[in-house]
């Protein structure tokens, strides 16, 4: 089942590699996505597949169903099938082993808890890392010698994979997808294995104008959201599927204070554009009072419209509204442009390709005649 959404490029990979690891495990077979893209319009996943028993055990616990608001403000949470625990005390000291067990569910209510709309399953999908960054860096570094007449498509291609490279800055530590976090155990001399445990705990990404859409208001810059975000200590890069993406360790409740912050900093709403019951307007609910951390104009979705600052009554969370936590409310958010600049680096990379023509890509399907 697909999911539905901005970051639905990044399920289509999950999607795929799941179905993958599932008909592998069948024979005893275990899968590490070495690179997988989100290319125009098609996908292109590189996967290495070894003969182990033993790692085809943590797989449950590798899969995932996605509860996503499709219909409202698109917010995701995930659901695990199974989990794999770490049996410290048990084994050797440096090696102790795991427990494949079944995972707790369900990971959220039925409706979502920024905005009061239906939540849809998707899945199952692959929850591990989608790519090995020693393979991905030997590509690159291969490319600086290739031929430029026999490999045309040079910028695009290190424009892409430095891109999807980035992504693993999300990952928890220890496994982030450096060279010195990752195990000794590898299956070639020159490629390392990624720990058949490393789970991607921050799957998908959004775009900001895509939350604007579902406020009505304004769309903020993507520097200033990563800005904010890594003001307040998060990790915040950027997807290689979408241009304006943000890839972020950030909660959706962290997500949705930093937008209900812009519109009260930055971009009030206009009076009458958040209907009453929609996604936005729920979500707006929430919004901080006067005199609470971060400064005046704070309040309801009254109090966001067009700066007037008055304050209403508490959201009724017998009718879906969760109170926002008072960590999340008394957060400062700063938008610090500055903060959210990804540092340039010391070659101009093309990230995003332009429709080489117009009305490029797969067409509409042909119709019959009527």
């Amino acid at each position: 089942m697909p999911i539905k959404g901005a970051h639905s490029h990044e399920g289509g990979l999950r999607l795929v590699i799941n179905s993958v690891a599932s008909a592998a495990a069948k024979y005893g077979l275990a899968i590490e996505p070495l690179l997988s893209l989100s290319i125009d319009f098609y996908v292109r996943i590189f996967i290495r597949v070894t003969k182990s028993p033993a790692d085809v055990k943590f797989l449950a616990g590798k899969t995932m169903l996605v509860y996503g608001c499709d219909t409202g403000c698109g917010a995701w949470h995930t659901q695990m099938l199974g989990r794999n625990t770490r049996q410290t005390g048990k084994g050797p000291p440096n090696n102790p082993p795991f427990k494949h067990g079944i995972a707790l569910a369900p990971s959220t209510d039925h409706t979502c808890e920024h905005c009061n709309s239906k939540m849809h399953v998707a899945g199952p999908m692959w929850a591990g890392p989608i790519l090995n960054r020693a393979f991905v860096e030997k590509i690159l570094d291969d490319a600086k010698h290739a031929d430029q007449e026999i490999y045309q498509t040079l910028p695009r291609l290190e424009g892409m994979l430095d891109t999807a490279l980035n992504e693993l800055a999300v990952l928890p530590e220890p496994y982030n997808g450096t060279a010195s976090n990752q195990n000794d155990t590898t299956t070639t001399e020159l490629l390392p294995k990624t720990p058949p445990e490393t789970l991607d705990t921050h799957p998908f990404f959004f775009i900001p104008s895509a939350l604007a859409k579902v406020l009505h208001c304004v769309a903020p810059p993507e520097a200033a959201v990563k800005g904010a975000l890594r003001h307040a200590g998060y990790r915040a890069t950027r997807s290689h599927c979408k241009p304006g993406s943000i890839k972020t360790d950030a909660p959706w409740s962290v997500i949705w204070e930093v937008m209900r912050e812009w519109v009260r900093q930055k971009a009030p709403v206009k009076e009458g554009a958040l209907r009453e019951g929609s996604p936005g307007w729920w979500i707006m609910r929430k919004a901080r009072e006067i005199g609470e951390v971060g400064g005046e104009g704070g309040g309801t979705v009254e109090g966001m419209v067009a700066g007037t600052g008055e304050v209403g009554a508490e959201p009724d969370a017998a009718m879906g509204a969760e109170e926002t936590p008072k960590d999340v409310k008394l957060m400062k958010v700063i938008f610090d442009e500055a903060l959210g600049r990804d540092k340039p680096g010391k070659k101009k990379l093309v990230r995003y390709q332009a429709n080489p023509r117009e009305n490029w890509g797969p067409m509409t399907r042909a119709k019959g005649n009527a």
